[in-house]
């Protein structure tokens, strides 16, 4: 249930950051709304990816990886048009504020307690045991 919950809240900031990044574009009414539908595509194939364990494998190569690298490419790509480059570094600088429900995520993902580190050895859930198979870092 709080996997269901984490990926609902997880969207629903992805996709509060990117109507609001959209919103204050500099581009016409056409190119948001292309810019919307992309993006609205990607991240619900990153959602579905990662409900559907695409994010663990590592064969032939790490999936995770193209759900890091298009947004990059795609980012990258844009400024070699100058229209694009300007809309981009024509958003207000406030606006990287919203990116810190990202990094609260990361950081409480890092905090949880996970087996054998010695820092989270301290809060073992009900019933582990020490020995080390059992209580290992992932």
């Amino acid at each position: 249930m709080l996997d269901f919950l984490g990926t609902i809240a997880t969207v629903a900031l992805t996709i509060f950051i990117i109507s609001t990044l959209l919103a204050f574009l500099d581009v016409s009414r056409q190119t948001k709304i292309v810019m919307a539908a992309l993006l609205g595509l990607w991240v619900g194939i990153a959602t579905a990816g990662s409900a559907a364990g695409w994010a663990a494998l590592t064969k032939p190569f790490p999936i995770m990886g193209l759900f890091v690298v298009v947004p990059l490419a795609a980012a990258i790509a844009a400024t070699a048009w100058p229209r694009a480059r300007a809309a981009m570094l024509g958003l207000p600088l406030p606006l990287v504020g919203m990116n810190v429900g990202r990094v609260f995520a990361c950081c409480s993902c890092w905090l949880r307690p996970r087996d054998g580190c010695p820092v989270h050895s301290l809060i073992r859930p009900a019933g582990a045991t020490s020995s080390a198979a059992s209580w290992r870092c992932r």
